[in-house]
């Protein structure tokens, strides 16, 4: 009995976890894919440079012989004004480059430097995780709503009862005189149904991400209910949210274009505009187009 309750905990924390990682999955999918750079060299790779950016809130993009790369790393220097002059560009396989003035810029993910994207959203992803959690242990309570009290002659009898159940078989037989019912004290806790309830949360949830990262969003039947003044009100935010992640970007190209010769351009991903309509759709099935340039074998945020 003891090895199956720690099974059972087992899966459980298992689930967990799985569901955890899946969130911030999805969201860094998200973060990641919402710009699209122009013009940039395959030795750039935009998906690794958003992904320093979104986690570390910042990166440099530098010039390194006749590669351009975009690492993270650590600062050094500041100007007056607190903006990193010079500092190291780590990559994988020990490279590492002393980034000056001279032949790299640094870039911060936000407009309000020293913070990140993930720092805005990183409370949503236990939030979304318990509530995931909470709606596969609420539909698993309609499939068993009982406690079931018996002696200890009986137990396997119960035990054998309650597989069948977790079969999903529509019908248990019991043998006369093993299987009575007499001999069972059984409460029903009766668990009410809130999957319903719960996914609208998810959803709002959701489009909080979204308007965080400066996605339109809502559901678009609701949308086309909503006048005018509603519909700007809930625009305001979502375009504020997106210049505060393109603005640095844009700065930050437009030094470096003129420090090396270039003409990078970024721009916000407008395919994440259209792909997604709402929420629901995206957990269930949604991955963002990725930025076009450069390579997709990106190692985990773990490696």
């Amino acid at each position: 009995m003891a090895r199956n309750r720690n099974k059972l905990r087992d899966i459980a924390n298992w689930s967990n976890a799985w569901t955890f990682d899946r969130v911030q999955n999805m969201i860094e999918l998200l973060a990641v894919n919402s710009f699209i750079y122009e013009n940039a060299p395959e030795t750039f790779n935009p998906y690794f440079f958003e992904r320093k950016l979104f986690y570390d809130g910042f990166a440099w993009l530098f010039k390194d012989g006749d590669m351009i790369l975009g690492l993270g790393g650590s600062r050094k220097d500041y100007d007056v004004y607190g903006w990193p002059t010079s500092g190291k560009a780590i990559g994988f396989h020990g490279y590492n480059f002393n980034v000056t003035p001279d032949n790299g810029v640094c870039c911060y993910d936000l407009s309000k430097r020293g913070l990140s994207t993930y720092g805005l959203l990183m409370d949503y992803i236990p939030r979304l995780t318990d509530l995931y959690r909470t709606m596969d242990v609420n539909i698993h309570a309609q499939k068993t709503p009982v406690i079931v009290v018996t002696d200890k002659e009986n137990e396997l009898t119960v035990r054998n009862a309650v597989d069948q159940i977790d079969s999903n078989m529509s019908v248990i037989v019991g043998v006369d005189g093993i299987l009575d019912m007499k001999q069972f004290d059984v409460l029903n806790t009766n668990a009410p149904y809130v999957v319903d309830k719960l996914q609208i949360q998810s959803h709002q949830y959701w489009n909080d991400i979204f308007t965080i990262l400066g996605i339109e969003n809502g559901d678009k039947d609701k949308k086309e209910r909503m006048v005018v003044d509603e519909v700007n009100s809930n625009t305001q935010p979502i375009e504020i949210y997106r210049n505060a992640r393109l603005q640095p970007r844009e700065r930050m190209l437009e030094r470096f274009n003129k420090l090396a010769g270039t003409n990078i351009q970024v721009r916000f991903n407008s395919e994440i505009l259209s792909s997604i309509t709402n929420a629901d759709e995206y957990y269930i099935s949604g991955q963002p187009e990725q930025s076009k340039g450069g390579s997709d074998d990106v190692p985990s945020k773990d490696e």
